[in-house]
């Protein structure tokens, strides 16, 4: 079985971090994906993604990922029922995203333009939509970029998944990922559901 890796706004690949680690640690390194979908543009990560899928054949595969790579972790496990663990995820990123110039973590231009934004509200709505996705949400009380309410309040209005589990430190990076209670949320969604086909939440 694949696993991968998504990760957020401004973020890059970086098969070093703890996170891709924890997956390695389960699948093997050579079974661990980690896409870039620079500069973050939702049309060409949605590409990047099939595209992603399509090399993996019909391979189960397995995601996580952080705050906007969350998001697009949930759309993973709406789209195709990849069995998926969404980490401070932002639900909202026709929201939280703005129109202008930014700039990534490893100095790549990123430009977000109005038919990004209008692109990411039809994705948020069909993550909305969906209920009963075989996806797991953790989110740190202490996220200093995600109010965790937010969270919370988004899967209260859209129960998407009953999976919900809140931690008390580790930040929006979520530097407590080797935690007991992180793992825990890993091995039940990741590994419990490591023989379902993507195709069957």
């Amino acid at each position: 079985m694949k696993a991968a890796y998504l990760h957020g706004f401004l973020s890059f690949p970086k098969r070093d971090s703890r996170k891709v680690q924890t997956l390695v640690e389960r699948f093997g390194d050579e079974n661990v994906i980690v896409p870039d979908y620079h500069p973050h543009s939702p049309e060409l990560a949605q590409a990047r993604l099939h595209e992603m899928l399509d090399e993996t054949a019909n391979e189960p595969i397995a995601v996580m990922g952080c705050s906007l790579g969350g998001f697009w972790t949930a759309w993973m496990a709406v789209e195709f029922g990849c069995p998926s663990v969404a980490l401070n995820p932002q639900f909202n990123p026709h929201l939280s995203l703005k129109p202008g110039n930014y700039t990534s973590f490893d100095d790549k231009p990123i430009v977000i333009e109005d038919a990004d934004i209008d692109h990411f509200a039809r994705l948020h709505r069909q993550v909305a939509d969906a209920r009963a996705v075989p996806l797991s949400v953790l989110v740190n009380k202490d996220d200093e970029l995600i109010p965790w309410q937010e969270t919370r309040d988004f899967l209260l209005d859209n129960p998407l998944t009953k999976d919900f589990v809140s931690c008390d430190g580790g930040g929006h990076r979520v530097e407590n990922i080797d935690a007991p209670d992180v793992q825990a949320v890993i091995d039940r969604r990741l590994m419990d559901d490591s023989l379902k086909s993507r195709n069957q939440p």
